[in-house]
């Protein structure tokens, strides 16, 4: 084990074992850096978890709803690009209920 004396050979600046200390919190502090990615890292796209479904349709029953109202002060163009859009996600999900969703806010907001 290495003398926590100060080291006179740098001037009295740094104790003895200071490098090493410093190695084992840059380490520690990656480890920790890496733990907190794992854990905030987004699920895969192709299988959510189950409350990314229940976001997704709750968020589906809002736009439905509001979807009628939206057709009719849209611009033809700009309605013609959500629909698209929500045809072209509802082709990408598993889920069968938000592709119905989906479907349906498409229908609603009419052809292009």
């Amino acid at each position: 084990m290495r003398s926590t004396r100060w080291n006179a050979s740098r001037g009295g600046s740094r104790r003895a074992g200071a490098p090493e200390c410093a190695m084992r919190r840059t380490a520690l502090a990656r480890a920790r850096r890496a733990r907190q990615d794992r854990a905030h890292r987004p699920a895969k796209q192709d299988q959510p978890c189950a409350a990314v479904y229940d976001w997704r349709r709750a968020r589906l029953t809002v736009a439905n709803a509001i979807a009628p109202k939206a057709a009719n002060f849209l611009p033809r163009e700009e309605a013609g690009s959500v629909r698209a859009t929500a045809l072209e996600v509802a082709g990408q999900m598993n889920d069968a209920k938000v592709k119905d969703g989906l479907t349906a806010l498409a229908k609603t907001l009419g052809a292009p």
